[in-house]
This record gives structure tokens, C-alpha cells and sequence, in this order.
């Protein structure tokens, strides 16, 4: 699965469009942000019923606004485009055990 960049001029609307999401917030200058992006994109192919976007908070203030980030990188969960959760964490077990807490797999592989 893609993980599909996002910014402010399609924030709501993307969010709004899918059930079940999780952005990452992150900013270029993140260390830890950079080299998660390789398990975020990993991870989008192990929960295919989840859609996964990426935005850089920097240049979507709008969007950053939306939710209180207390560190990057920061993962938030939406259902139908209303914020769930947020964790700020690089550990891919953290944000694996996020994303199940609302987004259990399905036995068949999930299609969205």
C-alpha cells in the first residue's frame, strides 16, 4: 500500500474520504521522522483497511492545528475524518499497537 502525502489544501477532505486513517506529522528536519518513513511505508502494507497519509506540519499549519503535537514524529488516527488518537513515538511497535487499538486486521486481508 502508498502512503499518499497530504497538506493543507486537502487535509479534510482526504481524512473525510476514509473510514479508517492515520497520518503522520512530521517536518523535514526531523531525524527520528526521516527514518521512520521507511516503516511507516512498511507498516501501510500490513493494514491494507487503513489508509496512510503523510504531512508535513511545517508547511500545513492549518492541519497541524488541528491536533496538539507534543513531539515528531506524531501519528494520528481518524475515522471518517474525525481525530481518534495521537501518539508521538518512533517505535514501530507503538504505532502498530495504535493502529490495532482502532483498526484491529481483518481475517481476510481487508479490502477498504
Amino acid at each position: 500500500m502508498a502512503v499518499l502525502d497530504i497538506d493543507d489544501s486537502n487535509f479534510e477532505q482526504s481524512l473525510a474520504e476514509n473510514e479508517a486513517a492515520i497520518v503522520d506529522f512530521y517536518a523535514d528536519w526531523c531525524g527520528p521522522c526521516f527514518l521512520f518513513s521507511r516503516s511507516y511505508k512498511f507498516l501501510s502494507g500490513e493494514y491494507p483497511h487503513v489508509t496512510f497519509f503523510k504531512l508535513d506540519g511545517e508547511q500545513s499549519p492549518n492541519a497541524r492545528a488541528t491536533v496538539e503535537i507534543p513531539g515528531l514524529p506524531y501519528f494520528a488516527i481518524y475515522k471518517g475524518g474525525v481525530f481518534q488518537e495521537g501518539l508521538a513515538t518512533s517505535k514501530e511497535d507503538a504505532v502498530r499497537a495504535l493502529i490495532e487499538r482502532h483498526f484491529p486486521p481483518q481475517a481476510d486481508g481487508g479490502a477498504k
